[in-house]
């Protein structure tokens, strides 16, 4: 059997091959190597997604064609960082990136670097590519020299934030949070992740002002599905027996009266026919697939978007949405609390067996779930349970036992 081509294998073997000869001294071999490379690139372009090769078609392509015969031209002007060549190189870096041949690349970047040093762009990739690569200082370093050009650059600033916190070092993390001009040059995101590294060391404090950064962003940006800020809140107030939850407004109890009511999921609400669930996601169980022929389920494949419908009336010839888990809730005026409200609502469904072997969970120990995770209280939780109990969505089968009710729809998702 006759091993598949390999084109990028051969690619990045020529070019190394291709470069040693140059350095050992051997010009005309290496100068053969670099055509045959030049043969490789179109190959390797032909048969990839790969989209960076403007450094083999704009420089090495020509130098190939006008100093065959001056081997000593021939190399000057390949290797070359000039204005005009100096975006094939950028190219050749990101190739070379992109394929995690990252040595290769940060050579790359540095040579760019000797020839401008203020390119913002490069000094990004660089210390990006350097952090990754844990060489931790010399990524410092690059970011420095961005910011000295550029103070307010939001990805330079992550970029530096990440250098620390990816390197362990939490409290320098903090302290360009702490030193910003602007509360929203990092992303909420940037702020709960190194509240929860303060949260893990059980530095409640800290991880207090990280979490409560996140959610003003949220606020600011109305980021409307981003509550990872209100459930660190939650739970620092817990930790630090913080009875005051002002700072959280809509997201304290209040937002448990959005909750409206269940859905009638089973009958067409137009002409009272039974409806056909639509379920989403990898289907792992053959009895669905049987189910589908026999029209009780409809497969609607692994894509699920908002206003994918739900269920479907064969009477009416009509699809229905009745969202995730078929609850009502009220977004208006609040799309973030609507958000939120259907998090919670998906978390406590997840944490209630409901199978065969298991149809109930300890409310208890549902409790504990949703307050380690999510910073309910008990006040907080209870009010929830009641709510979800009031609307039809889970039940008490016995004292001290909660379960979803039998005629609850769910989302595969």
């Amino acid at each position: 059997m006759v091993k598949k081509r390999d084109f990028k294998e051969e690619f990045f073997y020529l070019e190394n091959k291709a470069f040693e000869l140059f350095k050992k001294g051997e010009y005309e071999l290496s100068f053969e190597y670099y055509n045959k490379l030049l043969k490789a690139s179109e190959d390797f372009k032909n048969n990839s997604w790969e989209k960076h090769f403007k450094w083999y078609d704009e420089v090495l392509s020509p130098c190939l064609k006008k100093y065959s015969n001056n081997y000593e031209e021939f190399f000057k002007h390949l290797f070359l960082v000039d204005t005009e060549t100096y975006d094939a190189w950028f190219d050749k870096a990101e190739l070379y990136e992109d394929n995690f041949k990252r040595t290769e690349a940060i050579e790359y970047y540095y040579k760019l670097f000797e020839f401008n040093p203020n390119d913002l762009l490069l000094l990004e990739y660089l210390g990006r590519l350097l952090c990754f690569s844990s060489r931790y200082d010399e990524s410092l370093n690059i970011y420095d020299t961005a910011l000295s050009i550029d103070n307010n650059n939001k990805k330079i600033i992550e970029g530096k934030w990440y250098v620390y916190y990816t390197s362990d070092r939490i409290n320098d993390a903090l302290n360009v949070l702490k030193n910003l001009d602007n509360i929203d040059d990092v992303s909420s995101g940037t702020y709960c992740a190194t509240g929860y590294s303060f949260e893990e060391n059980n530095d409640f404090e800290d991880a207090m002002w990280c979490y409560k950064k996140g959610f003003e962003i949220d606020e600011i940006n109305d980021n409307l599905s981003e509550s990872d800020s209100i459930d660190g809140i939650k739970r620092m107030l817990l930790k630090l027996s913080i009875e005051d939850y002002s700072f959280l407004n809509d997201f304290y109890l209040e937002w448990i009266s959005k909750i409206e009511y269940k859905f009638d999921t089973e009958h067409c609400p137009n002409c009272g026919g039974k409806f056909t669930p639509i379920i989403y996601g990898l289907i792992a169980e053959d009895n669905l697939f049987d189910e589908q022929k026999k029209g009780n389920v409809i497969l609607g494949g692994c894509t699920i978007g908002g206003d994918s419908p739900t269920h479907y009336c064969k009477n009416c010839d009509k699809e229905f949405q009745f969202k995730t888990n078929g609850i009502k809730i009220n977004y208006k005026n609040n799309s973030r609390q609507y958000f939120y409200t259907e998090k919670i609502i998906n978390k406590i469904t997840y944490y209630i067996p409901n199978d065969q072997n298991e149809s109930s969970i300890n409310i208890k120990e549902l409790e504990n779930e949703m307050r380690e995770s999510y910073g309910l209280n008990n006040v907080e939780f209870t009010a929830l349970i009641n709510k979800l109990m009031d609307i039809g969505y889970i039940y008490m089968p016995t004292k001290g036992q909660i379960s979803l009710s039998e005629d609850n729809f769910y989302s595969q998702f």
